[in-house]
């Protein structure tokens, strides 16, 4: 992870993939205890910030890069736009997972298995879809 900011006791299970353009490892945070899986794919254009606690199963992909509609010539416009993606202390985010440009999952929320997360999620509340919509609200306990 040379050049990524990765907090102590983070556990990363595999070999994960960064992309992008510039010096994307720069971008990267990991914040202490979190889990990331084997697979996991970061599209590393602009900053993906993972808090404290944060588990991210298998083969999910985050990309903080999206492009414009263009003419029907050729439909993705010319020029990525880049948002960053945050996530919050507390997070899981269930395999085979994408979560797309500009997003920010609220503290102690999940993600379900498959799920494409295209809004910003609430803290506490249990997603799944495509695109992701609140399926319920999640009990808060810190211990």
């Amino acid at each position: 992870m040379a050049g990524c900011k990765v907090d102590d006791a983070v556990t990363l299970l595999g070999r994960l993939t960064l992309v992008g353009s510039g010096d994307i490892a720069r971008r990267l945070q990991i914040g202490e205890g979190s889990i990331v899986a084997q697979g996991v794919l970061f599209g590393l254009d602009d900053e993906i910030i993972i808090g404290r606690n944060v588990s991210i199963s298998p083969y999910v992909k985050l990309y903080t890069a999206t492009h414009s509609l263009g003419y029907g010539s050729r439909r993705m416009g010319p020029g990525a736009k880049s948002k960053p993606i945050t996530i919050e202390d507390g997070a899981w985010i269930g395999i085979d997972s994408l979560i797309l440009a500009g997003v920010t999952l609220g503290q102690g929320c999940v993600v379900s298995a498959g799920s494409v997360v295209t809004g910003n999620v609430p803290p506490n509340t249990l997603v799944s879809g495509n695109p992701a919509v609140v399926q319920k609200q999640l009990p808060f306990g810190d211990r």
